[in-house]
């Protein structure tokens, strides 16, 4: 079984060229193994339904790494996960700071919703075991929306609400489609720019978004995705 891997070799970071004019030369990144946990016999009610030091935080949770809605298991490239409510996924484990580009690729597939809900990456993690967790959501939706969601507790803040983006690719509800997003999400001393596959979807102030934290991805109500990858180049 592979690892998910940090997305800095040939083939896996697809368009690092654009990415570093956005964000500087290729010469400047250097490359940040991620580190995740092994798979390994979990002991309590959590059982062979995420690797270890893997955590689940659901929409509307009281406390972080509550709850056992989500199923993650290695597979091909990376994790494949599903999910019951709309839930957060990430080990404390990986962390961003400083000038970076984080990385992640999800193929979606089969949702028992109409429209499906968001799914992507999060970032800016802190407190996440606690009631006052706050991290930002840079999520899309199957019919070609994206959306910026900063939450602080209880509390979530749209800094951009749902917003049509041609760049998102479709998903047309066939039970056998899987569809590939890239995000990307280019930060500097002052800017966060957050791209979709090939698209600059909007840009927002370092101090607003707040990136630096422990990171993950976001998936929605009975839904079903790859994660390819999921990286840091710093």
């Amino acid at each position: 079984m592979s690892r998910m891997r940090c997305a800095v070799k040939s083939g896996v970071l697809v368009g690092l060229s654009s990415a570093a004019v956005l964000f500087g030369s290729a010469s400047q990144l250097q490359a940040q193994r991620i580190v995740n946990p092994q798979i390994a016999k979990i002991v309590g009610p959590n059982e062979d339904k995420r690797p270890t030091g893997w955590m689940v935080r659901t929409d509307g949770a009281s406390k972080g790494g509550a709850g056992d809605t989500v199923k993650l298991i290695h597979r091909g490239k990376g994790y494949y996960l599903t999910s019951g409510p709309t839930s957060i996924v990430w080990t404390p484990s990986n962390v961003a700071s400083g000038k970076f580009l984080l990385q992640g690729v999800l193929f979606s597939g089969r949702s028992n919703a109409t429209i499906a809900d968001g799914f992507g990456v999060f970032l800016g993690g802190k407190n996440m075991q606690t009631p006052n967790a706050q991290y930002t959501e840079f999520l899309v939706k199957n019919d070609g929306q994206y959306a910026v969601f900063q939450h602080h507790g209880a509390k979530r803040v749209a800094l951009v609400d749902w917003t049509t983006l041609a760049g998102i690719t479709l998903h047309t509800g066939r039970r056998d489609e899987s569809v590939r997003n890239t995000f990307r999400v280019i930060v500097d001393d002052k800017t966060v720019q957050l791209v979709i596959n090939r698209t600059v979807a909007t840009t927002i102030s370092r101090a607003v978004f707040q990136p630096d934290g422990e990171y993950g991805v976001r998936i929605g109500t009975r839904q079903q995705f790859q994660i390819e990858s999921l990286g840091l180049v710093k």
